[in-house]
């Protein structure tokens, strides 16, 4: 069942993308589905709260074993770098990439 409902969300095209993964070291991993979202993160600068917004791109592990810090999304022509270490959801099948657009 659970299997069943990541394959619907990430090939509906309203709610996914098609994305090609290129690693800091190695091949791209070619046409994979995607999920991404922007996420306010809110932190602390200087003693001042501050909120600012994230890139998330979820990604079945499945698909992609291993993303890494460094790697890039290509998605619809854009580029996402991931910034820091991937995680994965809690039930282990989706990584959690955190990214900024690259230039």
């Amino acid at each position: 069942m659970e299997a069943a409902f990541f394959e619907t969300v990430f090939y509906d095209p309203f709610c996914s993308a098609s994305a090609d993964y290129t690693p800091k070291v190695g091949d791209v991993v070619a046409d994979i589905r995607v999920i991404k979202s922007m996420a306010d993160q809110q932190n602390e600068i200087l003693g001042q709260p501050t909120v600012t917004s994230d890139i998330v791109i979820e990604v079945r592990a499945d698909d992609l074993s291993a993303p890494e810090k460094g790697g890039q999304f290509s998605v619809d022509g854009a580029v996402f770098e991931i910034n820091s270490q991937p995680t994965r959801d809690m039930t282990r099948n989706v990584w959690r990439c955190t990214c900024f657009e690259a230039t």
